[in-house]
């Protein structure tokens, strides 16, 4: 494969190859060359996005040197980058520098893209499906959700399981209901509550009242940075491992949503703080997606810069985690079962 040109868009909807110039994309904050055999033609269902307020950055052969480029053919052009689909782990950012006043990017992940010959190819890694299920009936939780349906569903078949998604707009005691009465009429098949972050005390009353599998989302194993993203919803690090230690020590099975950020995720002192929560904690599953955000907002917040540049690269990242944690299935985050609807 030749190796793909910077890619720009002219603010108006239009893509632009520059033939002189490679795509570059940014593992923390210096712009790289991806290696070839992390390319891969840019999946269907990826979309293509311009980024005002950026000058794109791409590598000049002739110069040896990453430059920035910011007018092509007499135009004003911007950065261009790709929004992976689930399933695909990004492994470069998109490369490009800040203007004075820049706006903040909408939440997206926001990933290299280059083009050679009306083809697109980007840095990612696309990655193991999640582990077989048996059906699934997935329900948003409303005050009120008829349960008949649900034990109809439990009752099919032995494997069949409930995803209930949780945002905590209810009282947690109304869900320790709602699970105490479809186990009241059976206690069949597997009861899963998927939320953002859940507090000890409701994790103890729902899986006392009958869950069988705990589901929540971390941006990062280090405390600091898990609150200071989280910090406007209120959720605390502390209230998430005793959420995980209360499932573990009522014999629930559990599931990680873990929003991966190339430059942090990769970092020695993230892997190790990750390391630990995955020693202390049976996961069975680490479900991957790449963190949708705006990435200078987001290091900016995080206070990440300081990090000592030794990054592993997140394919390096992937295989290390499967090598010491063979227990653990690090997945896309999409299920892939027999799913059928609510009756």
């Amino acid at each position: 494969m030749n190796f793909p040109h910077l890619l720009v868009t002219d603010g108006n909807g239009r893509f632009i190859e520059v033939p002189d110039i490679y795509l570059a994309g940014v593992g923390f904050v210096k712009p790289v060359q991806p290696d070839t055999a992390t390319l891969i033609p840019l999946p269907e269902d990826a979309e293509l996005v311009g980024l005002p307020g950026r000058v794109a950055i791409g590598y000049d052969p002739e110069l040896e040197k990453f430059v920035q480029l910011r007018e092509y053919d007499g135009m004003t052009v911007y950065p261009v980058a790709a929004v992976l689909p689930a399933g695909q782990l990004q492994i470069y950012r998109s490369a490009f520098s800040m203007v004075l006043d820049a706006p903040r990017l909408p939440d997206k992940s926001y990933s290299a893209v280059g083009g050679r010959e009306g083809h697109y190819f980007t840095a990612a890694l696309p990655l193991p499906q999640h582990p077989p299920v048996g059906p699934v009936l997935e329900l948003e939780y409303l005050p009120v959700i008829d349960t008949a349906g649900v034990v109809r569903h439990l009752k099919q078949r032995a494997d069949a399981r409930v995803v209930l998604h949780y945002a905590g707009e209810a009282k947690a005691s109304e869900v320790a209901e709602w699970i105490a009465a479809v186990r009241h009429q059976t206690t069949q098949g597997e009861l899963q509550l998927t939320a953002p972050a859940a507090t000890p005390e409701a994790v103890r009353d729902w899986c006392r009242a009958g869950l069988n599998r705990l589901h929540l989302t971390l941006n990062s194993a280090r405390e600091a940075y898990y609150q200071t993203f989280y910090r406007p919803q209120g959720y605390r690090f502390e209230l998430l491992t005793g959420a995980l230690h209360t499932a573990a020590s009522l014999g629930a099975r559990i599931d990680l949503t873990y929003q991966t950020f190339p430059g942090l995720t990769d970092h020695p002192v993230e892997m190790k703080a990750l390391e630990d929560l995955l020693r202390e904690f049976p996961v069975e599953a680490l479900h991957l997606t790449n963190l949708a955000i705006d990435p200078e907002w987001y290091m900016d917040e995080l206070a990440i810069l300081p990090l000592s540049r030794k990054q592993v690269g997140m394919t390096n990242w992937l295989a290390h985690f499967q090598k010491q944690f063979p227990q653990t299935a690090f997945c896309s985050g999409v299920m892939q079962p027999e799913k059928v609807e609510q009756s």
